[in-house]
């Protein structure tokens, strides 16, 4: 294993280095430019049906939101995002009913790291809507693994934390991507009730701690960034626009695009898992080929 230790670590440098001798070139003037124009401090839409630059003001206010700060703040999430991950992965895979990897720790951060680097592939280099959407599915994924680490010992306070930084979570991801938010939310709200070894009541006490957290978001986004009547108005409107034009963000297009996006993912499953299979073919015959030379 020291081999692919090594291995993950080449490429993670390489892809690393290749995306800090880019970070201050080129610019893409569809997307980058328009989410580089929702962070300027001149920048006012009554209508606006995005409001992911809203929660980047509020956290990263005490940086100059340049072109090249909004690049290097996405490289520290996608880090940050994957060592969170990967600890919470970790201490979930220590339970003995889990299979646990024969990768060593650092060989699975590299992995889970190469993973989250991917987006670097389909999005622009800034900070935007979908790398903060990543952030919090790999965040609150991660969190959750550490939470359910010996789920037979109920420790609350251990519970409690994890949960209500989820839930935190989840109420910043309602202004950033509201259809991934409604899948996210039920997702862990399903999890919950599945867990096993939980009695109804204290399913009930987690489930509390996570809209807590919910509630605690949105009271400070109400407070620090802008009244929520304000935000889901101005949404509503914008929402309404789109609509009755002939934009290609309609529901309609939406699930046309879902289904879509489905079959792509399908076709690439089915190609990776074929891939996989002649891999550990090709291993297990070089193998076996190897030893009966060795051997005579």
């Amino acid at each position: 294993m020291k081999f692919m230790k090594y291995f993950l670590f080449l490429i993670t440098i390489i892809i690393t280095a290749i995306i800090l001798w880019g970070m201050n070139r080129g610019f893409d003037i569809s997307d980058e430019g328009f989410y580089l124009l929702h962070y300027q401090d001149s920048y006012y839409a009554p209508f606006d049906i995005h409001l992911f630059y809203k929660i980047v003001k509020w956290v990263f206010g005490f940086v100059d939101l340049t072109i090249i700060n909004l690049r290097v703040i996405r490289l520290i999430l996608i880090f940050l995002s994957g060592t969170i991950f990967t600890i919470g992965l970790m201490e979930w895979t220590k339970d003995k009913r889990v299979s646990v990897t024969n990768m060593n720790n650092a060989s699975v951060f590299l992995f889970i790291l190469l993973g989250c680097l991917i987006s670097y592939g389909m999005f622009p280099q800034s900070l935007s809507y979908d790398s903060m959407n990543s952030f919090i599915f790999i965040t609150s994924a991660g969190l959750f693994f550490y939470a359910m680490r010996d789920y037979d010992n109920q420790n609350k306070i251990r519970y409690f934390i994890p949960f209500f930084i989820i839930g935190f979570l989840l109420s910043l991801q309602v202004f950033i991507k509201v259809p991934s938010f409604l899948l996210l939310f039920v997702s862990y709200i399903v999890l919950i009730l599945l867990m096993r070894g939980f009695s109804p009541g204290y399913k009930v006490l987690l489930l509390l701690i996570l809209f807590s957290g919910f509630a605690a978001g949105l009271i400070l986004y109400n407070y620090f960034v802008e009244n929520i009547l304000i935000s889901y108005n101005g949404f509503r409107s914008a929402q309404f626009i789109v609509q009755s034009l002939d934009s290609g963000y309609k529901y309609s297009d939406l699930f046309i695009n879902i289904l879509r996006a489905s079959w792509q993912i399908g076709i690439l499953i089915i190609i990776s898992l074929i891939l996989s299979g002649l891999f550990f073919i090709l291993r297990r015959a070089f193998r076996t080929s190897g030893n009966k030379f060795l051997s005579g």
